[in-house]
């Protein structure tokens, strides 16, 4: 048997650093000016979601070039991102329980969610093979 390794192009995943960096400085951004106003989890839950906005936009027609619209790829995104969020808001209060740092927090929480955002929208939300 063949061991198929996915490929990822290298320009696709610089463009996706770049969305990426754009995505984490509005989380980020959002983040600190809502701390100022919410407890921890509610200000990331918003935090998160700002950058989700910017997320599906730049990937969209950016990284992955998708320029027709599908219902299910936006459902497909929102069902992504909705796990990640769980997942993000979670590992964000965790660590902050453990080393009551905010920056290492949301670093953390934000690694984790990225990876797994980048290999959902690549292989599943935003694959030409899979639309209908």
């Amino acid at each position: 048997m063949e061991n198929i390794k996915p490929k990822i192009p290298t320009r696709e995943l610089a463009t996706y650093i770049a969305v990426g960096i754009l995505t984490v400085l509005t989380d980020m951004t959002v983040y600190y000016v809502l701390l100022n106003y919410f407890n921890h989890n509610f200000a990331k839950s918003l935090s998160f979601f700002s950058g989700t906005i910017v997320a599906f936009t730049l990937n969209k027609f950016y990284t992955f070039k998708q320029r027709r619209f599908f219902f299910s790829e936006l459902c497909k995104f929102y069902a992504l991102y909705f796990s990640t969020f769980l997942i993000n808001v979670t590992i964000n209060h965790i660590s902050l329980l453990l080393t009551k740092n905010v920056f290492f927090s949301f670093l953390t929480a934000t690694a984790i969610s990225t990876t797994l955002n980048f290999l959902g929208q690549k292989f599943w939300v935003f694959n030409s093979e899979n639309q209908q």
